[in-house]
């Protein structure tokens, strides 16, 4: 709605008065339109936080955390309430949209992303933390070999290393 009442304003005659697409002004008046209505924003995802944290309760939790850093009692209890309250509906809203639409679906993917949304499988499709081993032949070794083989990497860079052992201090009671 907003972008087509900035077209309608926009002198259009202007494009006439360049014979070349060199100076992309049809480029430039429609990303400044866009750059008007719709400017970027940087957006922080981190792949610890859970996926129902959305970008509105980040920031309530700022602003709950400046009033606590500032000492003003009154809008951090303020602010308190409103993230716990917050922190509550998003994660109904977010358990309830993947969970009402997978009622049509086979059970095996039921139970797929029921799993995956619980945390029992990581939602990045990363099965185990074998997948991050740099071992060769990692496919064929048994899983006592992929733990033997990893024990002996970390015993190999102990040996490197000359520790110094301990002072024996003893306690003389009077």
């Amino acid at each position: 709605m907003e972008l087509g009442r900035y077209l309608n304003k926009v002198d259009w005659s202007i494009l006439d008065l360049h014979d070349t697409c060199e100076r992309k002004v049809f480029t430039d008046v429609i990303s400044t339109g866009l750059n008007l209505l719709k400017p970027e924003k940087m957006i922080k995802f981190y792949h610890n936080d859970p996926p129902w944290i959305t970008d509105d309760f980040k920031c309530m939790v700022k602003k709950r955390q400046q009033a606590f850093s500032t000492g003003n009692i009154t809008a951090l209890k303020f602010y308190r309430n409103k993230v716990n309250k917050m922190r509550y509906r998003c994660r109904i809203n977010y358990y309830a949209c993947k969970v009402n639409h997978l009622k049509q679906t086979k059970p095996k993917e039921w139970w797929k992303k029921v799993k995956g949304i619980c945390g029992a499988t990581s939602p990045f499709g990363i099965d185990s933390l074998v997948s991050h081993l740099q071992i060769d032949n990692l496919d064929q070794m048994s899983p006592s070999d992929i733990a033997n083989t990893n024990k002996d990497s970390f015993l190999d860079s102990m040996k490197a290393r000359s520790f110094v052992p301990l002072m024996i201090l003893t306690y003389r009671s009077e």
